[in-house]
């Protein structure tokens, strides 16, 4: 898989709709860049931001629910490594 990908390659990557990826993409919830007018996604980058998301098993079972707390975007790093693109 390319290191960029484009707008359907990463919908399809996430499995989501283009129309969900584009939605993300207009909040600044995913790491991207336009070039040329083209969004394209670091697969990367991509990578990174799903593994950020992820609860440990561990978290559920200490609270006994599966209601996980997630640490808000604006104490997340919102620069994307090996670019300069916020997101």
């Amino acid at each position: 898989m390319p290191d960029l990908l484009t707008t359907d390659e990463a919908a399809s990557y996430l499995r989501l709709s283009e129309r969900k990826l584009y939605e993300l993409v207009a909040n600044g919830a995913v790491p991207c860049t336009k070039v040329t007018g083209k969004w394209l996604f670091p697969k990367a980058a991509l990578d990174r931001w799903l593994a950020a998301g992820l609860v440990a098993p561990a978290a559920l079972a200490h609270t006994g629910s599966t209601a996980t707390t997630r640490t808000p975007m604006s104490k997340r790093s919102r620069i994307c490594q090996g670019c300069t693109t916020r997101w």
